[in-house]
């Protein structure tokens, strides 16, 4: 059986799936300043072999879910307990771009929240959203935000722009792989909001188990292991901070080899690391937690 590995490094803003758990930690760390004062089949068909082309529907649906829940262990204060979620419906459409691909993602419906015991619910929907986001797609699905429409300032302080499209495409080989075969992707992330400065990488290593069948269509099973490191340091509601995280995620994905799209991918894992607030003569608070993410096809976009 032949076997391909491929390494890639991407570099983009925004962070990965860690994203949206590394801000809902920096939103907590300003309230507490506040309150301190199968393996077998056929080789993937066709001459691009597992790699992204012009999705048949197209444009195309999803419905998806994140979310991360983390503890801060604060001390004399007890724990305070964080909660950072995403849900809703994109809508995707591709057209050549060069060699690759430039997709439109819409977002019909869309709800962020982020939730304390302190300061209960803050929420933000698709009317914070000034319009779609424009990527650029390569054929191993590489993104890069290209075009980023208005955001409200209260989903700005939630969820960054490509964290709302990143988890909508997977890492591909881009040739002909067999049952077995197995490829990595180092993705290193940068992003400025407000004072602070957020960086991460993540190393995703991919494996082609198989295929299976899924309502009389056949699919391919992806399995995915993510290791995930976060730092983000600056200020934040006027005191500086110094936050770390690292942490591992595993999930699956599957792909329908002849329509060229996601059909469900699922990912879950944990993350743990400090929160420093040195201003506040707060040193390494110990940081844990659980993030998960879901993305499912629900059919050509509009039905």
């Amino acid at each position: 059986m032949r076997r391909f590995r491929t390494r890639s490094t991407h570099r983009s803003r925004g962070l990965a799936l860690p994203s949206f758990a590394g801000r809902a930690i920096t939103l907590a760390a300003t309230i507490l300043v506040t309150a301190c004062g199968g393996k077998s089949g056929p080789p993937v068909p066709g001459p691009s072999g597992l790699a992204y082309i012009i999705p048949d529907p197209n444009p195309v649906s999803y419905v998806f879910g994140d979310t991360a829940r983390f503890t801060i262990e604060t001390g004399a204060m007890g724990s305070m307990r964080v909660v950072g979620a995403q849900e809703g419906e994109a809508e995707l459409a591709f057209r050549e771009d060069g060699g690759g691909f430039r997709v439109e993602v819409g977002f019909p419906r869309l709800d962020a929240s982020f939730a304390t015991a302190a300061q209960g619910t803050e929420r933000a929907d698709q009317s914070a959203l000034g319009g779609p986001l424009v990527v650029r797609l390569s054929p191993a699905g590489r993104i890069a935000v290209v075009d980023t429409p208005a955001m409200s300032p209260a989903l700005a302080g939630m969820v960054g722009p490509e964290t709302l499209v990143r988890p909508l495409f997977v890492h591909l080989p881009a040739r002909p792989v067999d049952a077995g075969a197995s490829w990595v992707d180092t993705v290193r992330t940068r992003e400025e909001t407000g004072g602070t400065l957020s960086s991460g990488r993540s190393v995703i290593t991919t494996t082609l188990v198989g295929d299976t069948l899924v309502e009389g269509r056949r699919l391919l099973l992806l399995r995915t292991r993510s290791i995930n490191e976060i730092e983000v340091t600056g200020v934040s509601g006027g005191m500086e901070i110094e936050q770390k995280l690292t942490g591992t995620t595993r999930g699956h994905v599957l792909w329908d080899p002849l329509r060229a799209l996601v059909v469900e991918r699922r990912e879950e894992g944990e993350l743990s690391g400090t929160l420093a607030l040195p201003g506040a003569g707060l040193g390494g608070l110990p940081v844990t937690g659980a993030v998960r993410r879901t993305v499912r096809l629900s059919g050509p976009a509009g039905s």
